[in-house]
């Protein structure tokens, strides 16, 4: 049974430049502890992008809420490149690790970037219609309480947060676009920068 208030999460994933760099000693195989040295063992080194690992903690984030709540607080996920694409919303099918992974794949080709400079938070028209949309459970409920978490994902973002949140807090005092939408009554917002050049420690 679910409750009356549905929790629901929007991942908003932005393909910012530096998510395309390349980290060449992401795994490194040594060799094993019997193994004779003085025999020649070259080490593999996985070459991976910072967006490859983006996509593994957003499935590992899917599968413990899935395995935890099942369906009852569902997940959206939103993609920015040169455009914003919903690559899945509150319908039961996409509610699985399977139809995550085929979401993500379907995009997994694509080598452009969001455009930082762009007036405003990239993603956000698409994301506040996602959380006015009502999930399968709420449209049953006869005046559901509409709760969401944003989780923004992308490189060297920090710069660009004050902007953004100007145009966020006006954007949250707009009313849903759609009669059959419901209002947002409470949302967390979190950030998550993911910093390709940090600074040295001293």
């Amino acid at each position: 049974m679910q409750p009356k208030d549905t929790y629901k999460t929007v991942f908003v994933m932005l393909k910012t430049q530096n998510m395309h760099k390349p980290f060449e000693n992401a795994y490194k195989f040594e060799k094993g502890p019997i193994r004779r040295s003085a025999l020649a063992f070259d080490s593999v080194v996985v070459r991976r992008n910072l967006w490859s690992f983006a996509i593994e903690a957003v499935l590992e984030y899917c599968r413990v809420n899935f395995d935890i709540f099942g369906q009852s607080k569902p997940i959206s996920l939103i993609s920015v490149d040169f455009e914003e694409k919903i690559l899945s919303l509150w319908y039961e099918s996409d509610q699985s690790l399977k139809s995550i992974w085929e979401a993500f794949t379907s995009i997994s080709t694509s080598t452009t970037s969001v455009d930082l400079d762009y007036p405003g938070m990239p993603g956000l028209f698409s994301c506040k219609n996602t959380l006015h949309m009502p999930t399968p459970h709420q449209i049953t409920q006869s005046e559901p309480k509409n709760l969401g978490r944003v989780i923004v994902i992308g490189s060297d973002i920090e710069p660009k947060l004050k902007d953004w949140l100007v145009h966020l807090e006006e954007a949250l005092k707009a009313p849903p676009t759609e009669s059959s939408y419901l209002p947002i009554h409470g949302s967390e917002w979190i950030f998550i920068d993911i910093i390709t050049n940090p600074a040295p420690q001293k």
